[in-house]
């Protein structure tokens, strides 16, 4: 989890004000310290992702990613599930084993259409909390 002493940390990633150019988007990753560590499971809890209820059809797509070196070998969308509020609603999270990897992280950016605009709120994305397990 992402925490700060014995409180938990949000990671938000959201719109500037206005429209936002097709390519453009932001994400966060994590990487091991030593090649001879990797990352081989992931998890989100249960409602600690939200993300922009209109995503996808505003332009925006999320996802998980976890890779090596600089290529990703996996990747799982995030999508809208359910509970709106102020454009931004729960999104799926992420429990699974993935196969060994230096780094895993999470983005999102304008692919779907030539602009994107987002909600009100301008928030895209929140992971609220992540546990990763490592081997050595």
């Amino acid at each position: 989890m992402v925490r700060s002493g014995t409180a938990y940390r949000s990671l938000e990633l959201n719109e500037v004000i206005g429209s936002v150019a097709r390519s453009y988007g932001a994400e966060w990753s994590t990487t091991t310290p030593s090649p001879a560590i990797t990352i081989v499971k992931a998890f989100t809890p249960v409602n600690t992702v939200l993300v922009d209820c209109t995503l996808t059809s505003d332009g925006f797509t999320s996802q998980y990613y976890w890779g090596a070196n600089g290529k990703n070998s996996g990747t799982q969308p995030i999508h809208y599930v359910n509970v709106c509020a102020d454009g931004v609603g729960h999104g799926d999270g992420f429990n699974r084993s993935i196969p060994p990897s230096r780094y895993f992280g999470w983005s999102v950016g304008c692919w779907l259409k030539p602009a994107c605009t987002a909600s009100d709120s301008g928030a895209l994305l929140a992971v609220n909390g992540i546990q990763l397990e490592a081997q050595e």
